[in-house]
């Protein structure tokens, strides 16, 4: 590092919460400045569980009625992170790619990034 996004897919972005958590107990600052995490995400194991939830700004992207885990997602993670944008789209679980719900994503996920980063809009 140091980075300012980290993006994850699926249960990558469990691992990724279960470091920040880790990081919280040690009183370690957040090594990224945003989260993007696309499906999945969430920690079902209650031995995992989070201390308390995460302030680290979080993008989260749900796969719709088409993606398995979606409804388990859009449950869990607000109570997993405080800053958190959900964006939804029908492709199921996997990254967006029709049109023009894809495109609209895309471009807010640059805009929120642009902005997290300190950098002026594109």
């Amino acid at each position: 590092g140091p980075f300012d996004v980290l993006v994850a897919f699926s249960q990558s972005g469990t691992l990724a919460a279960m470091y920040l958590d880790k990081l919280c107990r040690e009183a370690k600052p957040d090594p990224w400045r945003l989260s993007l995490l696309f499906c999945g995400s969430m920690i079902d194991d209650v031995r995992h569980q989070l201390q308390e939830p995460l302030a680290l700004p979080t993008i989260y992207v749900a796969g719709g009625d088409k993606d398995d885990w979606c409804a388990h997602g859009l449950r869990c993670l607000p109570k997993m992170y405080t800053d958190l944008k959900v964006l939804t789209h029908e492709d199921g679980h996997t990254f967006p790619t029709r049109g023009p719900r894809a495109g609209e994503i895309y471009e807010q996920i640059v805009r929120e990034m642009r902005e997290r980063c300190g950098l002026p809009p594109g």
